[in-house]
């Protein structure tokens, strides 16, 4: 969580605050172009490695829901470090060796083309290969991850208890909400890619962008009782009934198992 958070303030930072004030001053790349080159590789380079996060914890949720003897065994307190030092080359080699886009206040979005505005890429010179990849990748697996994640759901919710149940559907509802999001910025990005875009298309996709990054701590806040119940009691100072973790030596950094107690 703390890596994925990592990913998300980096992806509102440059998608954010810079593009905001990349397009409040009318910028192109021959504006700013060492300060719009870095900031268009950290974007893309956060997106890649938040969504490929957001997968894994989706993977995760629903081995955890299916087998909890094969999910100590991919996703125990050992592995899980490989798993995130995986997605950080990942995220080192697209920020250092994939040709970033370009922010552009005339298209009001980072784009693949520097002259984007007053100079068409008739040639097709100007693509993004990895990017394409990644975000039809990403929009597929997403839908392959959270259809699997619903039907091992369904056929377990009927065989639950029903602290279980509601704990199950916490977590459901935690993934189906955010995948939501990410579903929605991957479909706005492949189609600029693909077909185009108006001003407007990309505002809009901009937005969806800014709130996927954005609502992940929002929906953990709404669903996760165990981070609820730390943020009252550590924080907030205030005794409270929650849900917190519990965990055995074995247990991994993605599991949680429900235990009411009363906080102190």
């Amino acid at each position: 969580m703390f890596t994925l958070g990592v990913y998300h303030l980096s992806s509102l930072m440059t998608t954010g605050i810079f593009s905001a004030f990349f397009y409040i001053r009318g910028a192109v790349f021959c504006s700013y172009p060492s300060f719009v080159f870095i900031s268009g590789a950290f974007d893309l380079a956060s997106w890649c490695a938040g969504s490929t996060t957001n997968i894994l914890i989706t993977v995760n949720r629903c081995v955890m829901m299916y087998n909890t003897n094969l999910n100590n065994i991919l996703f125990n307190s050992k592995t899980i470090y490989i798993w995130i030092l995986l997605i950080e080359l990942y995220h080192l080699g697209v920020l250092f060796f994939v040709q970033p886009p370009l922010f552009n206040s005339l298209e009001m979005t980072y784009v693949v083309n520097p002259h984007s505005g007053y100079y068409a890429d008739t040639d097709g010179i100007y693509h993004i290969v990895w990017a394409s990849v990644h975000n039809c990748t990403d929009f597929a697996v997403s839908i392959v991850a959270v259809s699997t994640f619903l039907i091992v759901y369904h056929r377990k919710k009927n065989r639950l208890a029903e602290k279980n149940a509601v704990f199950d559907r916490q977590m459901f509802l935690q993934v189906l909400f955010i995948h939501l999001f990410q579903l929605l910025t991957s479909a706005f990005f492949n189609s600029i890619r693909f077909f185009g875009s108006t001003r407007f298309f990309n505002a809009a996709a901009n937005f969806t962008y800014v709130v996927s990054q954005g609502i992940t701590p929002i929906i953990y806040l709404t669903f996760n009782q165990t981070i609820k119940g730390i943020l009252i009691n550590k924080v907030l100072r205030r005794p409270q009934k929650t849900q917190l973790s519990q965990s055995s030596p074995k247990s991994n950094l993605f599991t949680v198992r429900t235990k009411t107690i009363d906080l102190k």
